[in-house]
């Protein structure tokens, strides 16, 4: 397959490009694309989780990405913007991550409540417009969010699309006990498995806003 015109007219120029690039160029390159893979991970289990598993790897680019920004701090003349572009992003990502996240996107958190496992914590976060998502937090920094969605009546939530792939941890509905700010999950034939059931079988309401229907 042949090249185009332009492609045939800026390969040539591309290549004298990366060939002035110098060792300065390609520590600022390689540490911050190595430092943006690593934030990329946040949604795939979780940074730390990566870098228990990685530290090999990511500790000697995360060393080799603040080598590069004292080098360009230090660098006497003309800083070039590239560097400046390079060494930004992991930061703008970070920031996009975090937007991303908010209640800004993911919309206004009504409702929300935290079940302490053995091993895992769950957040269960029911936000307007019937969307809702499980925050999940597992040893060694594991942090996975699943989303669903849900509709409320009378202190009762039923899932339209559970946000959890594990059947016997949610079942099809939970009750909101705003009295012991607790909420329950519901058992098989949809009755709420109240206190005395034990530990496992409710979530520690954190936050509510959701008014009865």
């Amino acid at each position: 397959m042949g090249y185009s015109p332009i492609l045939r007219l800026a390969k040539p120029l591309l290549v004298k490009k990366i060939e002035k690039l110098k060792g300065k160029d390609w520590l600022v390159i390689i540490s911050s694309l190595g430092c943006l893979g690593w934030i990329a991970t946040i949604f795939f289990g979780g940074m730390i989780l990566f870098l228990l598993m990685y530290f090999f790897i990511i500790i000697p680019i995360v060393i080799a990405y603040f080598v590069a920004v004292f080098k360009v701090i230090g660098t006497k003349g003309k800083i070039r913007a590239y560097w400046i572009i390079f060494l930004s992003l992991p930061w703008i990502a970070l920031g996009g991550v975090e937007v991303y996240y908010s209640e800004l996107i993911q919309g206004e958190i009504v409702l929300s409540g935290t079940y302490y496992g053995d091993s895992f914590h769950y957040t269960l976060n029911f936000r307007e417009q019937g969307k809702c998502d499980m925050y999940i937090v597992g040893m060694l920094g594991y942090t996975e969010r699943i989303y669903g969605k849900y509709s409320y009546s009378d202190d009762r939530i039923f899932f339209l699309k559970k946000p959890y792939s594990n059947d016997t941890f949610l079942s099809d509905s939970l009750f909101v006990d705003r009295e012991n700010e607790q909420i329950h999950i519901c058992n098989t034939s949809g009755n709420p498995c109240t206190k005395e059931v034990g530990q496992r079988e409710k979530f520690i309401i954190d936050k509510i806003k959701l008014q009865n229907q």
